[in-house]
């Protein structure tokens, strides 16, 4: 019986040590024959490439979404472009009526109040066209909000349109006074 004993206690160690396991990093080579016939290292493969799978969509899913982003960033910026255009055009164009004005002033009588109020709303316009450009170099670091930013400048030309025509009815009324 002693013997047995003797026989029994080897086996039951060497079985211990190699207790079995699906996972190939833990369960030795008994695990490995387990795992291969039982089908469990192809599952683990089979959900490993299932998941580089959705990983791969997901990845090529935020490259979609990053090339949308840089072509609405790309026709934001050429919008902003155009309209510091658009912006520069007016105001070349009140620097030229601000020199109209200063000359007017100079060479007619015409009364100081009106001359000042010209003036004021020149100036005015100068500021409203500052206060745009201001907001188109805001815009351009955040590359929205081109409706505002055109809503102000058809405002800002209707006002220099309508000071040209103020300054030239002025003009028209010099003319008349001087003949």
């Amino acid at each position: 019986m002693k013997q047995h004993t003797l026989i029994l206690i080897p086996i039951v160690v060497f079985l211990t040590a190699c207790a079995t396991s699906t996972d190939p990093h833990e369960g030795g080579f008994l695990g490995g024959v387990q795992g291969l016939s039982s089908g469990e290292y192809d599952s683990r493969i089979n959900e490993r490439q299932a998941r580089l799978d959705r990983m791969k969509q997901e990845q090529a899913a935020l490259d979609n979404e990053k090339k949308s982003l840089t072509q609405n960033k790309s026709s934001l910026e050429k919008k902003i472009r155009q309209e510091k255009q658009q912006l520069a055009k007016l105001k070349k164009k009140n620097r030229s009526l601000e020199t109209k004005i200063a000359q007017l002033n100079k060479d007619n009588d015409i009364s100081k109040k009106e001359m000042d109020a010209l003036n004021q709303r020149s100036k005015q316009l100068t500021q409203d066209l500052q206060t745009t450009s201001n907001s188109l170099d805001a815009l351009e670091g955040n590359a929205s909000g081109g409706s505002t930013v055109d809503k102000q400048r058809k405002q800002l030309e209707a006002q220099r349109k309508e000071l040209e025509n103020e300054y030239q009815l002025l003009l028209d009324m010099t003319l008349e006074l001087g003949q």
